[in-house]
């Protein structure tokens, strides 16, 4: 069901349902206005809160031979919620506007036109809710992680501060000894040399 509803410039709403129709057969090709506005195009039944991309959507020339063109890839859709079940499609499109110039090489037919390919994917969407205890769950194990790491963190911390105290107290003892001989040695040297004296 293609429910389509433009307002051309002359401020007739058209519905159209199904089919082709060009309505500048009955128009003078000097007064072409292809300006429009669409308020909804939608394809199967309506969805709360979906938001169909063209609904509301202005296009605007001064050009009496411009072209609309509209790609409409629609995919069928179905919906499982709490509250119903329903079977519609969605839509996604690509559009592509330019002047018609016979003389300059840009052929074709002023207008609006709406070409659409149907998606041979069907999109399945399921509303799904965990419970309580899911949630319970989930929040044991990120506050379980959060001990773990830190548990990880603090030896690593822990051993990184003994080695380097370690490393630092061997350091200053070798010093501590290297010093002592020395003070040793020299206190030998004073000794020899007073009992020389002597």
């Amino acid at each position: 069901l293609l429910l389509l509803l433009l307002l051309l410039t002359f401020c007739r709403s058209i519905p159209h349902f199904r089919g082709h129709t060009h309505l500048s057969a009955f128009i003078d090709s000097s007064s072409y206005n292809f300006s429009h506005r669409i308020d909804k195009l939608s394809f199967g039944p309506e969805v709360p809160g979906l938001i169909n991309p063209l609904d509301g959507d202005i296009a605007t020339t001064e050009k009496n031979y411009y072209i609309y063109q509209y790609f409409v890839q629609i995919v069928p859709t179905k919906f499982d919620t709490r509250r119903q079940r329903l079977d519609t499609s969605q839509f996604s499109y690509t559009n592509q506007e330019r002047e018609l110039n016979h003389a300059a090489g840009s052929h074709g037919v002023p207008g609006v036109f709406f070409k659409y390919d149907l998606s041979p994917v069907k999109v399945h969407i399921v509303e799904v809710y965990n419970p309580f205890l899911g949630l319970l769950v989930k929040l044991c194990g990120i506050i379980g992680g959060i001990f773990a790491t830190s548990g990880i963190i603090h030896g690593l911390v822990s051993f990184l501060f003994d080695s380097f105290l370690k490393k630092a107290s061997s350091a200053s003892q070798s010093d501590d000894d290297l010093l002592r001989a020395k003070t040793e040695q020299l206190e030998m040297q004073a000794k020899a040399a007073t009992a020389g004296h002597m």
